[in-house]
């Protein structure tokens, strides 16, 4: 976000290139150093993990650049709620074709179940809508004096996918609870190594929580 370049001293067209710098150094934090330097300062990270390796994903908007950069170094891949199954599929044959096997991959997800389809929609648009309100908000903000105007172009292509509402829903898990299993089997027939995370979204926490209970109770058995 502009923002954000603004707070932190940043160019918009070396962002991806600081973004690469910046994993590998948390990377080796977390897995293989006990110290280290992060953004100019002397780090040290405790308590230690447990597990030898931690998982470790990289968010992209099916950036290519982004996808090489994860396959030749491991790390899975993270998708927004807007990505569509065919999107993820042709991330996925990428990565293998150079890091030789299918990356494990989070796919957010909009979630909301209700008695119908209709409520479902009902419920959910208008904490999706503000939602991509707000991200627009942000991003409209005026640039910085320096910049690339070609790659902010395509920076912001990828950013306007994301902040496609109507993708939202098209993509979501929303509707009765066997549209919803469907939607979610949909998805693992397709996409190899996924692990879908759901984001509730009814603009009332309480709510919010009793779908959570009937994802456990009435969708995730199927």
């Amino acid at each position: 976000f502009v923002l954000d370049n603004k707070h932190f001293n940043k160019n918009a067209d070396d962002l991806r290139e600081v973004m690469f710098e910046n994993i590998e150094t948390i990377d080796s934090l977390l897995n293989t150093q006990e110290s280290g330097s992060f953004l100019g300062k002397d780090v040290n990270l405790y308590p230690r993990a447990l597990q030898s390796k931690i998982p470790f994903f990289v968010a992209t908007f099916s950036n290519a650049s982004t996808i090489v950069f994860a396959a030749n170094h491991g790390y899975g891949l993270l998708f927004s709620q807007g990505a569509t199954i065919q999107e993820c599929v042709e991330a996925q044959e990428l990565y293998k074709s150079i890091a030789g096997f299918y990356p494990q991959m989070v796919l957010m997800r909009v979630f909301c179940v209700a008695d119908s389809h209709e409520e479902a929609v009902k419920i959910a648009k208008p904490s999706v809508d503000h939602f991509i309100k707000c991200m627009r908000a942000v991003s409209a903000q005026t640039l910085q004096p320096k910049w690339d105007e070609e790659n902010y172009k395509k920076l912001f292509g990828e950013r306007e996918v994301f902040f496609d509402g109507q993708k939202f829903f098209d993509n979501g898990i929303i509707g009765t609870a066997q549209e919803c299993i469907d939607a979610i089997n949909k998805i693992t027939k397709e996409v190899r190594n996924v692990h879908v995370a759901l984001k509730p979204s009814s603009p009332h926490f309480e709510k919010n929580c009793l779908m959570l209970k009937s994802f456990n109770t009435n969708i995730r058995p199927y």
